[in-house]
């Protein structure tokens, strides 16, 4: 009885998610907005918080192994250790912002801990914007994740450090804790190295296996819940536990085709991770409180602002680049409302104070999208007022239109596809490579090209390579069907780029016109014509063709020879 009371409260939680965030698309908003409504109006007829809760954990644990499947330990050190250093610099001025303020009404143990607390961003919400609104890669959008990741990295040490403020905790109990997490820690990444680094691209290696997709399903499924659960195991945080194990997979030519296998799961989880959030508020507590909760949300705005916006400057950024990360990372974020659950329980706070964190949180995390969207047009008009500045600087590579990332990308390197790259490499064209086939893959970086290597008839694996980024698309693959799905995943995404389409037979060439092909190179019209070259070539050759036509057209009257 209780799998199905559960299940029924799941369905019930993701159809109001559906309900409101389709509402809120509508109004043009960000759907979080709408999920964590849907939180708030189902939460007071939930029975099993408690369960609902630790399947929505899932979803920010999927979240970050996710990205860590982007942010592979090669980027990381590309990042360089200013950037990082950033995310440190904004949890320390965060903090030193925040503690004498609080000092004023609590202890210094409790300020210490809430001015913490407060440093934490919303990885979940900050990431899922960005992404929408095609960021990421915009210079506020990596900034951010950095310090976004660093402090994700820093919430494992703070729930140990709270464990120095609780009265019941003797100092040999903190030590013993301290060595298990370290000597954990170090066990974890030892296994994920062999896992993710060794075992695991070995075995998408082997021919044949990367064709059979249910294989491969199954394989990123079990990588991203079986590092997740590691890392619980050894009493660590899944969270950071999910974030290694992409990291370190995300060095392999598949991570992203990993990430697309477990987007769906990830969604449904990650959804109920934001209604989770939505469960937490108390309506009638928050309409009594409103006045107190949002001019606290403001004042966290603003404090956050500066000492993020500080940080970033210190890091090499202009001032209005800094300032858009700033607002950008100027709210409250989830793991935020996990330490004061921790905080709570080790009665370091009461639970009237988790439930203002809770009440701000929860504001914050509703007004998330619109700071994220409009920091740059708030930047700049906040810097033309309090700088003086006249002129708008530079612009983020990434909001609006998407940027060319280049000219040409060739799905499906095969014989033709091959043949297509190395015209255009002689033309010194540099054009990308989307293919399935780890041998074919293997070929394209041999010869200097950029892979992508997945199944291109995903639609969120082909938006991860950015598709939509291309001036040329050419398909290349022989199979009708799945190169008329390619065909309408890559219009779903890109209505100018011009599509240059293989048509393996004739009767195929209405249907992918009609899909969206641009121009169809039409393979039975060649090869017809290749054959009569070839034929003419043969037939001319020697006298051949008289010969040909004697044996052919034998009822015809014989021409007379040479001799008579």
């Amino acid at each position: 009885m209780e799998l199905w009371s559960v299940l029924a409260e799941i369905l019930l939680l993701v159809g109001l998610a559906f309900a409101f965030g389709t509402l809120s698309k509508r109004l043009r908003q960000s759907p979080i907005i709408g999920y964590l409504a849907a939180g708030v109006v189902a939460g007071p007829v939930l029975f099993n918080k408690n369960a609902v809760t630790t399947m929505a954990e899932l979803g920010v644990d999927l979240m970050l192994f996710s990205i860590g499947l982007e942010f592979s330990v090669s980027r990381l050190k590309a990042m360089g250790s200013r950037i990082l250093g950033a995310g440190v610099l904004q949890i320390v001025l965060t903090a030193l912002l925040f503690v004498p303020l609080l000092f004023l009404a609590f202890p210094l143990g409790r300020s210490l801990t809430l001015g913490i607390l407060l440093s934490f961003s919303s990885t979940a919400v900050v990431l899922r914007v960005l992404i929408e609104n095609t960021m990421l890669d915009s210079v506020r959008g990596r900034i951010a994740l950095a310090i976004l990741l660093v402090q994700d990295l820093a919430v494992v040490p703070f729930l140990l450090v709270l464990s120095f403020f609780n009265p019941a905790s003797q100092e040999t109990h903190i030590l013993i804790q301290a060595v298990k997490t370290v000597a954990g820690a170090a066990g974890l990444i030892f296994i994920f190295y062999l896992a993710f680094y060794q075992m695991i691209p070995k075995l998408m290696m082997t021919r044949g296996f990367f064709a059979e997709r249910e294989l491969v399903v199954l394989l990123a499924i079990l990588s991203a819940l079986g590092a997740i659960w590691g890392a619980h195991a050894l009493g660590l945080s899944p969270a950071l536990g999910a974030f290694i194990a992409g990291m370190l997979l995300g060095e392999s030519p598949f991570a992203s085709q990993i990430r697309s296998d477990i987007g769906s799961i990830r969604i449904l989880f990650l959804t109920l991770f934001f209604t989770s959030i939505g469960m937490l508020l108390d309506p009638r507590w928050m309409l009594s409180h409103i006045h107190l909760v949002a001019i606290s949300t403001l004042l966290i705005f603003f404090i956050k602002t500066l000492a993020a916006s500080g940080s970033a400057f210190i890091a090499g950024l202009t001032r209005r680049q800094a300032l858009t990360t700033g607002i950008t990372l100027a709210q409250i974020g989830e793991f935020s409302l996990v330490a004061a659950s921790t905080a709570a329980q080790n009665r370091i706070i009461g639970e009237e104070i988790l439930t203002f964190v809770v009440g701000v949180t929860v504001l914050s995390l509703f007004l998330t999208p619109y700071l994220v969207v409009y920091a740059q047009p708030l930047a700049g008009f906040l810097l033309k007022r309090l700088a003086g500045e006249r002129s708008i600087p530079e612009e983020e590579s990434r909001s609006g239109a998407p940027d060319m990332v280049c000219g040409i990308c060739i799905i499906g390197f095969g014989p033709a596809g091959q043949r297509v790259a190395e015209a255009l490499m002689k033309k010194n064209w540099q054009p990308e490579i989307i293919e399935l086939n780890p041998i074919s893959a293997k070929k394209a970086q041999d010869m200097g090209l950029i892979v992508h290597q997945g199944d291109a008839t995903s639609l969120d694996f082909i938006k991860h390579c950015r598709i939509e980024g291309f001036r040329v698309v050419v398909i290349a693959i022989p199979d009708p069907s799945s190169a008329q799905t390619l065909i309408r995943h890559v219009r779903t995404l890109s209505s100018e780029c011009i599509l240059v389409v293989r048509a393996r037979y004739d009767i195929t060439c209405q249907s992918l016109k009609a899909a969206g092909a641009d121009i169809l190179v039409n393979e039975e019209n060649l090869v017809g014509e290749k054959l009569a070259e070839a034929l003419s070539a043969v037939m001319e050759k020697d006298g051949t063709w008289e010969m040909a036509c004697g044996i052919a057209g034998s009822h015809a009257e014989p021409k007379p020879s040479k001799e008579s």
